[in-house]
């Protein structure tokens, strides 16, 4: 894998541009292509982060990463962008500007068959991500033993975007009606479900203070747009303030699969899993 640094920040914006802008061609409306430049920067740090992860911190010169959920796939497309070989995984969709993407990467595709069980063997990967996934799966605890499964001793898993249950944006939606996700957890929940299903945890840290898309303030979202470096970096800043920020929008952490996990180990949530597809 070339190295992550040698491709430069302005680079990757701009094949993320360019990858929209081709998109919005054959689908206008697309939801992914309305995207605010301070959700278009968070994503773009997101891959990066787990480009330079792998390339620090995995076991292998060459990783492979799975992509889990990657809906319109521009995460796995910029992934491909940062030299990271990946495994684009998700539902079949019936979009015009997923297909376009799609037909612009050069990896595998696998699309899902069963909501939990992942169709690969096990210790396929070296990484995998959700990106906003995980909290959307109907059994948390069995997807995380299946992510287990197909990860090497070693690997690693990424999660980004998971609701915190104390965010104050999440509070305030469900206030008027307008609540996202069903399922929202603490730090600590989240740090024992990953403990829970085997992973020993790499790091974690709170993320977005500052609403991302404000969709129902259009000037306001126009100016944050306008400086959205500058916003991005301060909303960085406020994440990492103690207290302030246990009400941050997401929960981020990186979780790994023990180097010395044995071939053939299961944890307790993956035995679950295992018992549940017998019934």
């Amino acid at each position: 894998m070339p190295g992550t640094a040698d491709i430069r920040t302005e680079d990757l914006h701009e094949a993320f541009l360019g990858l929209k802008a081709g998109a919005r061609e054959i689908e206008p409306g697309g939801w992914w292509l309305n995207q605010s430049e301070l959700t278009t920067l968070g994503y773009e740090a997101i891959v990066r982060d787990v480009a330079e992860t792998l390339e620090q911190e995995g076991s292998s010169a060459d990783p492979v990463l799975l992509d889990w959920g990657a809906g319109p796939a521009f995460t796995t497309y910029l992934l491909e962008h940062l030299g990271v070989s990946t495994v684009y995984y998700d539902f079949e969709h019936d979009f015009p500007s997923y297909r376009f993407v799609l037909d612009q990467l050069k990896g595998e595709k696998r699309f899902v068959d069963d909501p939990i069980r992942l169709p690969f063997a096990d210790g396929t990967f070296d990484g995998a991500l959700s990106c906003g996934v995980l909290e959307h799966v109907p059994d948390p605890s069995a997807s995380l033993a299946e992510m287990y499964r197909v990860l090497k001793p070693g690997g690693l898993f990424f999660v980004y975007h998971f609701p915190n249950k104390f965010s104050y944006t999440e509070v305030l939606a469900g206030m008027i009606g307008q609540a996202n996700h069903d399922l929202r957890w603490t730090r600590g929940q989240l740090m024992r479900e990953m403990r829970g299903a085997g992973f020993e945890v790499v790091r974690f840290d709170y993320r977005y203070l500052i609403p991302r898309n404000l969709v129902r303030f259009p000037r306001l979202r126009k100016a944050i747009s306008t400086h959205a470096q500058g916003v991005y970096g301060f909303d960085r800043a406020l994440s990492r303030v103690p207290v302030l920020n246990v009400v941050s929008n997401a929960l981020n952490c990186v979780v790994r699969k023990p180097h010395s996990a044995p071939d053939g180990f299961t944890s307790r949530a993956a035995r679950r899993t295992l018992e549940r597809s017998e019934w």
